[in-house]
């Protein structure tokens, strides 16, 4: 679906196009058979999307504001690892990520959603299966039993279509997170919070909140509005605010 239109790309004159490394060349090397300046990006890690941060501070030579994300993004890091580090086991929720809820498709092994699971101090019921959207049978995540859901937004479906059975062929009334109301709509600000992004730092806050509330003494309404004036110049308003975290849809957990 990353498959570039060369001959539209060409009409637009581009100095640099950005594209990925690791779906196969034929989605960068007809770009450089036809002359234009391809920079491929590798994806799924948080060294990944710093390199990602750093590069585009470097083309758009704004590496001022590129390294200070970069350092906002580390010593977020750094701070929710202390905090989690020590976690037990038996004290991490099952959790499972559906990037394309109504296709059955979870977030395993190798993902930037197991990553952040981990960081916050979560396990990732998916984790002994590989790739970012690989579908799975209804059987096998009854098996799993997660205690939290998070649904992505590359997809409408919401809380309550899980809550009511609104998906044909899917029984999810018998699940953990579904008996407990434990189910969230990922945030939508900048872009999605669920992938790796600039805004990163922030879905790790609202997963702490989630994960582990006796451990959270962030503000992150506090820290939305200090990194949208910070990083796009503009106030967030409160009501704002409440349309991205879909307070409305995950009965206002923050």
């Amino acid at each position: 679906m990353f498959e570039p239109n060369v001959e539209e790309i060409l009409k637009l004159e581009p100095d640099v196009v950005f594209q990925w490394a690791q779906y196969g060349e034929e989605l960068y090397k007809p770009l450089e058979d036809a002359g234009i300046p391809v920079i491929c990006l590798k994806y799924g890690t948080q060294e990944d999307l710093e390199t990602w941060i750093k590069l585009f501070g470097e083309v758009l030579d704004r590496q001022e504001q590129a390294d200070k994300l970069i350092t906002y993004q580390q010593g977020m890091n750094a701070k929710i690892k202390e905090k989690t580090e020590n976690i037990a086991e038996e004290d991490k929720p099952r959790v499972l990520s559906l990037p394309y809820g109504d296709q059955l498709t979870v977030s395993g092994s190798g993902t930037y959603n197991d990553y952040y699971f981990g960081l916050t101090g979560a396990k990732n019921v998916a984790s002994e299966v590989p790739g970012s959207s690989t579908q799975v049978s209804m059987e096998q995540i009854i098996n799993w039993d997660p205690e939290i859901i998070y649904i992505g937004n590359f997809d409408d479906l919401t809380p309550q279509d899980i809550f009511e059975n609104r998906i044909e062929g899917q029984d999810w009334a018998g699940i953990d997170a579904v008996k407990n109301g434990r189910v969230y709509k990922v945030p939508l600000g900048g872009y999605r919070w669920d992938p790796p992004n600039q805004e990163s730092p922030l879905m790790w806050e609202w997963l702490m909140e989630i994960h582990h509330p006796e451990l959270f003494d962030f503000n992150l309404r506090d820290d939305m509005k200090k990194f949208y004036i910070t990083y796009y110049d503009y106030s967030l308003s409160d009501e704002e605010i409440e349309e991205i975290l879909f307070t409305n849809l995950n009965n206002a957990i923050v």
